[in-house]
């Protein structure tokens, strides 16, 4: 066996893996299927609707009346999703990445699934990797996790704030520890920069009065990625 090639091929599915999680698991910190007794530092709607990352070169404007959610109750949420295939379940609790920024168009603790828009920095295991081939390892693995897992709009190249990615938009049904299940919907764009890679991931229900298909257009549009250093 070439050593190196099994070393890249692992590489390849643990930043597969990592996107599955940045993206379609970060909806798990902003759904909280059983209200909370206690609920640290409440979310607020925050006066300013931009956020920026000066360590980053990130921003993005939040949707009126959105609100910011704090790292302490994405790091109380984020073990609330099970995904059914073990090694992604355990490769999922092994990554640390909480995200960069989380919006939701709810406070929580919200009772069913609260519409996000949420974004994570990573580092690239794999430089080179062209961003759609990139997505669709990601898709392959996530069906593995969520066996529905359906393609809307399959991985295809994306421009974001100027620089080349890729997008895909995906429904699936997340399940969650207490065995509530969500039918839910994920758009998903990965912008690399350099070294490292930033996911946008934009999910909500797939019906009812949470639907945002208006903003999805305009969130993107305010998106400001500076060019590398």
């Amino acid at each position: 066996m070439n050593l190196s090639h099994s070393r890249e091929r692992t590489d390849m599915k643990r930043f597969a893996t990592c996107l599955l999680w940045l993206a379609f698991g970060t909806m798990a910190a902003c759904t909280t299927p059983a209200p909370k007794t206690v609920q640290p530092e409440s979310p607020k709607e925050s006066p300013s609707r931009e956020f920026y990352s000066k360590a980053f070169g990130f921003g993005l404007t939040k949707p009126e009346g959105w609100y910011l959610i704090n790292d302490s109750v994405l790091q109380e949420d984020r073990n609330t999703i099970r995904l059914d295939d073990a090694e992604l379940e355990k490769m999922r609790r092994q990554n640390p990445n909480i995200p960069l920024v989380v919006f939701t168009r709810h406070p929580e603790p919200y009772p069913t699934l609260n519409p996000s828009v949420a974004v994570t920095v990573s580092f690239l295991p794999v430089e080179g990797v062209p961003p759609v081939d990139a997505m669709k390892m990601s898709t392959e693995i996530s069906r593995l996790g969520f066996p529905d897992l359906k393609e809307v709009e399959p991985p295809q190249p994306a421009v974001v704030s100027g620089m080349e990615g890729a997008y895909t938009h995906v429904t699936y049904t997340a399940m969650f520890a207490d065995g509530q299940k969500f039918l839910t919907r994920t758009r998903m764009w990965i912008i690399p920069r350099g070294k490292i890679m930033f996911t946008i991931g934009m999910t909500g229900p797939q019906e009812g009065p949470d639907i945002f298909e208006d903003l999805y257009p305009q969130i993107l549009k305010s998106v400001k990625i500076d060019p590398q250093p």
